[in-house]
């Protein structure tokens, strides 16, 4: 049996994760990238996901990896996402991240034995 439906919005932040300095030095380590997007999110909502991706684009005839943390965030005000975006330029030095709002329906399927 389907129950309690309602419509929430979702939004994926994506961060890119391959930040190098002058030099060509990564900036932060994948691990302490991680531990920052974790504790930006979770002074926000107690519900969010991390995860990677990579994707190779086509460049000048060759292949060019780039790699991003995608956090989801679903169920919370948008100023509250803004927020997080916002926190997370800063602590990460960034000029900027992307963010995807999609409108979704959350509902619970249950069964009686």
């Amino acid at each position: 049996m389907i129950t309690e439906s309602e419509k929430l919005s979702s939004y994926i932040i994506t961060i890119p994760a391959d930040q190098t300095d002058e030099n060509g030095n990564p900036v932060f380590s994948f691990g302490k990238l991680l531990h920052v997007v974790q504790n930006v999110c979770s002074n926000y909502s107690d519900s969010f996901c991390i995860r990677e991706e990579t994707e190779y684009v086509y460049e000048s005839e060759t292949f060019h990896r780039e790699d991003f943390v995608l956090v989801t965030l679903t169920g919370i005000p948008e100023s509250e996402v803004n927020d997080i975006a916002l926190d997370l330029c800063a602590f990460l030095n960034l000029n900027e991240v992307k963010i995807r709002k999609t409108e979704c329906e959350h509902y619970s399927v249950s069964d009686s034995i």
